[in-house]
């Protein structure tokens, strides 16, 4: 009998013990299984982003192309004999053209930001902002805008040049293109705090309501007012802007109201 006890006994702590390895080895799997779903679900996910993507630019590209196959046929088809209309369907064509290639520079832009190595320099930040600003002068001069710059602090830092030209250019462009004729000025100003480096972009232009700056960073999105006001953008400028940013590892913030203006605010660290 007491044999018998202690088999039972010991056999009976087996079984407990091979239940509790299993019952610990089910839930392990239904970790795996939870893991291994959320992965499947992030996969989906970004498939449905390539796709919306792709459908995204094809629709982009394939617009000003069909415009200006359209009009070349005219043209070519010999529908149109006065040549001032001919010249004016032309000037259309050329207009078309540099939308299919600011698009075109703006995907190559944000793939850039998206994969390329980086590449820090110690450099002179006053000098990078005016070398971006002074490419604006014929644009801003058009439009009756002046581009004012505040650079008070003579400083340093370490960052990739790339990165930073493309984010501040990116900027100035939004700032420029939804600023209306002969509107304030666009400034540019930059300051020095305790860890970091803050350069500022305001205009006095159309502004973004609060429900649109949350979507910024979004690849072709546009605001409603924006779009409204110039029919010119790929939807792609900001968030580059926003990519280049992360790339000097930093980011950028937006403060802006329908009809007031806006302000971006970029920041990266502050590297002596």
């Amino acid at each position: 009998m007491l044999t018998t006890a202690y088999v039972s006994s010991a056999v009976g702590g087996m079984l407990k013990r091979r239940e509790q390895y299993l019952s610990s080895l089910h839930a392990e799997l239904a970790g795996r299984n939870a893991d291994l779903r959320a992965a499947n679900e992030r996969l989906l996910e970004i498939d449905r982003t390539k796709t919306d993507f792709m459908r995204m630019a094809a629709h982009e590209i394939r617009s000003p192309v069909s415009s200006m196959v359209s009009l070349m046929h005219t043209i070519i088809g010999g529908y149109v004999d006065d040549k001032d209309k001919i010249i004016d369907m032309v000037k259309i064509c050329m207009g078309r053209a540099n939308d299919a290639l600011a698009f075109s520079r703006d995907l190559l832009s944000l793939a850039r930001e998206k994969s390329r190595d980086l590449e820090p320099e110690n450099l002179d930040v006053c000098k990078e902002i005016l070398a971006v600003t002074g490419g604006f002068e014929n644009d801003a001069r058009e439009k009756g805008i002046s581009i004012e710059t505040d650079l008070p602090v003579q400083q340093r830092s370490i960052f990739d040049r790339e990165s930073f030209a493309l984010a501040l250019w990116h900027l100035i462009d939004n700032a420029l293109r939804y600023s209306h004729e002969n509107a304030g000025p666009v400034k540019v100003s930059l300051a020095a705090g305790v860890e970091k480096l803050i350069l500022t972009v305001s205009d006095h232009g159309i502004g973004i309501s609060e429900d649109d700056i949350a979507r910024l960073p979004q690849e072709f999105f546009r605001a409603g007012n924006g779009r409204a006001h110039s029919h010119v953008g790929t939807g792609l400028g900001l968030s580059i802007a926003w990519r280049a940013a992360k790339n000097l590892g930093g980011g950028i913030v937006c403060r802006s109201a329908a009809g007031e203006g806006s302000t971006f605010v970029l920041t990266w660290p502050l590297l002596q």
